[in-house]
């Protein structure tokens, strides 16, 4: 069964998150405690997007940072590579033209279905590792050291 916007809006109110219906994707802000944009807001933006005719599931915080400017850059791509084996399901992206890194959970939906409980553990383990692994890959991009001391303790996903 194909996954469409509409079941995916009902994962949202169920839970009462807000949330911006676009064409082809759905867009959700959620806080943070830890991480900060490039003008030190807190706070990130989860694009939701079904593909292939619902049959595949993207969930993308973009413009996370940037590589552009950063003088760290071995350090940066060191910290993202340590960050993505240590954590379930995230993968950091790069987009080598401009410098973006992002951070994203994918999905194969293919001829299943997508329960709630699955919806909101991909978005929260997401969230959750953006803001848990933020202070590691600032200090990587700033300092140029790659270091995981202290990290913010992991969060329990409740049933």
């Amino acid at each position: 069964m194909a996954l469409t916007l509409d079941q995916i809006e009902q994962f949202f109110e169920a839970r009462r998150l807000k949330y911006r219906r676009e064409s082809d994707r759905i867009v959700a802000g959620f806080a943070t405690k830890q991480f900060r944009d490039e003008n030190g807001r807190s706070g990130l933006a989860i694009v939701i997007r079904p593909d292939e005719g619902g049959k595949y599931l993207e969930l993308i915080a973009p413009g996370l940072y940037r590589s552009r400017d950063c003088e760290h850059r071995g350090a940066l791509f060191q910290a993202l590579l340590d960050v993505t084996v240590r954590t379930k399901m995230i993968r950091f992206e790069h987009d080598p033209s401009d410098g973006e890194i992002r951070c994203s959970v994918e999905c194969p939906i293919e001829d299943g279905t997508l329960t709630a409980k699955q919806f909101h553990r991909m978005l929260d383990c997401l969230v959750d590792a953006i803001d848990r692994w933020h202070p590691v890959i600032h200090r990587a991009m700033t300092e140029g050291v790659v270091g995981f001391e202290p990290v913010a303790p992991l969060a329990v996903v409740p049933d």
